[in-house]
């Protein structure tokens, strides 16, 4: 029985034997392995196009094939401000806006294709409305205002040779007419949009050429589609692009419109897509050379190669070629005492169309030019308007928004009327940009049903009519506008803590835009600051309200008023002691507060200006005895193009940005305070002939200081006669 029971257990021992290798095995099969991510693959890496020379740390590019996806030279707007998130809009009966088109010297070799995305409000007519579109002076379509809904394109072909290389003129002329109202009431809810950033010209497949002006073409292409431009360096930080923000700025200058987000990158980083327009900085250890160059990249892109020494003026010998030329930011001039026919100001006369319509003609004076007594300026209007204009029609002359002379145009037949002078307050005019403006109002005898046809426009002015400014002394009344008008692309600087906190792309976008400045005066120097650089107006005569300006900018604004919490606070005089009259009546409040305006005291301090207030920034003048000192302070959480945007807007004289305060409210508009206290200054040596002036200048800026001199010399010279005659009796 045991050795039964022995045999059994061995042959079952031998059993497990043989089964426990293929256990074994059976387990080993089921372990499973971690996975291996793959390599990344080699085409959708960006890699910097460098000669590959010992002794360089540089990457080796491979080649490939350039985006198979369609090329499209998108619409730019001629000013910063022109669009809004890439929809640039027409507005009223008639109205014009003027793009930029940066094409290739490839496209103009062959027929191409133009498109145009447009769409229009449900209160235009579609018999009667249109947009036609001109291109560098030719019209090449007009296309039925007839997309309500959504954006339709229309596509124009467009034969070989009427593009040219480099910058083309668009010009895109909106013609409405309201199927419901007639009148100027129904003007404002009549308009078209334009989507800049699929309009344009579509490009052919072989791509951008690597030249000066493909490398702007595939810039404002990367733009339109909202994606930022990639600046490559060895380093790959944000500081990298601070050395070279000139040069950035040139290119935002000739670039034009809308400027694009520079994005610091290093060299080896992965893309999410293929780009069509980059730039590379060099290593310090690569070879010195000539100027800038473009090449093609591994993904086709242009790349723009840029030593670390590089200059804006290495970059302007580039560009400025010819084909491309940077726009114009300014007006244009008008001298002083010297006749500006509206011709030389570049206006072949003006059309005033529709029932309501507002034409303004810019013009710029130069920043030392002041008159605020009552000389007169003089419009000599060369006009006419149809016969068959309605009753109670108007033409209104406007200098700087402000009504001149009303018009009738009712009133006998109008094909041939005299030369009409039109006078008015040369202080209405200012120093730097300014604007006169032609408006008719046009009412009509059926309001509630669509507007008759009118053939031709009811008024025309034409472009013999002359502005005539009188000549002034050289004087200078300090504030923000005429310091902007100085500063330069080598004038703007960060400070400490703009360097730290503020995005390192925020300075080639501003230098850009104040890059077309024209500088006829000694530069003035603009700061880039945070709300940490308030502490620079300590010892300023705006110290007073640097706790303020902090609130404001850090958007703590409590708006509470002495003894109301909760309300907005109002602005307070200064205090005016010595005027203190009894309140006896309001004729005598009247009396006071005449007084008050006439010595200059009703005017609020900065501290009651600012009480309640809220800024995304503000652009300070410190002190109006060191006027070309300017102080341009921000949130960092303010986006650069926005910040170079409302910049733009203070550069064109389009916004309240003046005296010593401004503030960039949330809504994007300008607010500014003006200092009562600032002086007046007298740029050249008094002559015979600028007497008058001068003293009209200081009598009306301080009236109560020019009234005490000249009743203290009144007071001396009855006093000497008093004198006189005393002692004359005695003898």
């Amino acid at each position: 029985m045991i050795r039964r029971l022995a045999f059994q257990i061995r042959v079952l021992v031998v059993a497990l034997l043989a089964v426990l290798p293929v256990c074994s095995i059976a387990v080993a099969q089921v372990i499973e392995l971690e996975p291996i991510t793959p390599a990344p693959d080699s085409g959708s890496q960006v890699l910097p196009v460098l000669p590959a020379q010992r002794g360089h740390d540089v990457p080796s590019v491979p080649e490939a094939a350039p985006a198979t996806a369609e090329l499209l030279a998108p619409l730019r707007p001629l000013q910063m401000n022109a669009a809004v998130d890439g929809v640039a809009r027409l507005r009223g009966e008639e109205d014009v806006i003027r793009f930029s088109l940066l094409v290739p010297e490839e496209a103009t070799r062959q027929p191409a294709l133009f498109r145009l995305l447009y769409r229009t409000g449900i209160d235009a007519l579609p018999e009667r409305s249109f947009i036609q579109v001109s291109l560098n002076g030719t019209d090449i379509a007009r296309i039925s205002a007839d997309s309500f809904d959504s954006f339709a394109a229309e596509e124009i072909e467009l034969p070989a040779g009427l593009l040219v290389a480099g910058q083309n003129i668009v010009t895109v002329h909106a013609v409405h007419t309201h199927r419901v109202f007639c009148g100027p009431e129904a003007t404002f809810a009549l308009w078209s949009e334009v989507d800049i950033r699929r309009s344009g010209v579509v490009l052919p497949s072989s791509g951008f050429p690597t030249s000066s002006e493909g490398f702007l073409a595939a810039l404002a292409a990367q733009a339109a589609l909202g994606r930022s431009v990639t600046v490559s360096s060895q380093e790959g930080g944000p500081e990298s692009l601070r050395p070279l923000s000139d040069v950035f700025g040139q290119i935002v200058r000739f670039l034009g419109g809308l400027p694009p987000v520079f994005d610091a990158q290093s060299y080896w980083r992965i893309a999410e897509q293929p780009e069509l327009a980059r730039i590379v900085i060099l290593p310090e250890t690569a070879p010195a050379r000539q100027g800038p160059q473009f090449v093609r990249g591994g993904d086709g892109a242009v790349v723009l190669l840029l030593d670390r020494g590089a200059t804006s003026a290495d970059l302007l010998a580039e560009f400025d070629t010819g084909s491309v030329s940077p726009t114009a930011s300014h007006s244009p001039a008008v001298v002083p005492g010297q006749p500006a026919a509206l011709g030389a100001l570049g206006w072949d006369g003006i059309d005033l169309s529709g029932r309501y319509a507002l034409r303004a003609v810019p013009f710029r004076l130069p920043e030392d030019w002041l008159l605020l007594a009552s000389q007169k300026a003089r419009i000599d209007l060369d006009y006419s308007f149809a016969p068959d204009v309605p009753q109670g029609a108007l033409l209104v002359v406007k200098v700087n928004d402000q009504a001149v002379r009303l018009l009738p145009l009712d009133r006998g037949d109008g094909s041939a009327l005299p030369t009409l002078p039109v006078k008015f307050e040369a202080r209405l005019l200012r120093p730097g940009e300014n604007r006169i403006a032609f408006e008719t109002i046009i009412p009509s005898s059926r309001p509630d049903s669509a507007c008759p046809e009118h053939e031709g426009p009811f008024a025309q002015i034409a472009a013999t009519t002359v502005l005539n400014v009188p000549e002034s002394p050289r004087m200078l009344l300090p504030s923000i506008a005429s310091a902007f008008a100085n500063i330069g692309p080598d004038d703007v600087q960060l400070s400490e803590s703009g360097e730290r906190l503020l995005p390192a792309a925020l300075s080639p976008l501003i230098k850009g835009a104040f890059a077309q400045q024209p500088q006829d005066s000694p530069p003035a120097r603009l700061m880039i600051g945070t709300v940490a650089d308030i502490e620079l107006l300590l010892g300023s005569p705006l110290s007073e309200a640097a706790p303020l300006l902090e609130q404001a900018l850090l958007g703590r604004a409590q708006g509470e008023a002495a003894g109301q919490e909760g309300a907005p606070a109002q602005p307070t005089p200064r205090d005016v002691q010595w005027i203190r009259l009894p309140d006896v009546s309001g004729a005598l409040d009247r009396v006071r507060a005449q007084l008050a305006g006439l010595a200059g005291l009703d005017a609020p301090t900065a501290a009651a200006w600012l009480q309640g207030k809220s800024a995304e920034a503000v652009i300070l003048q410190p002190d109006p005895a060191d006027p070309d000192k300017i102080l341009f302070l921000m949130r960092p959480s303010l986006e650069p193009v926005r910040a170079a945007v409302a910049l733009s807007h203070v550069l064109q004289g389009a916004s309240a940005a003046r005296g010593q305060i401004a503030l960039l409210t949330p809504e994007g508009e300008w607010q500014g305070w003006e200092n009562p206290d600032r002086p007046l200054m007298l740029l050249e040596p008094m002559r015979f002939e600028t007497i008058r002036p001068v003293l009209g200048n200081y009598a009306t800026h301080r009236p109560l200081r020019f009234v005490a001199i000249f009743l203290g010399l009144t007071l001396l010279s009855a006093s000497v006669a008093i004198l006189i005659l005393l002692m004359t009796r005695r003898d």
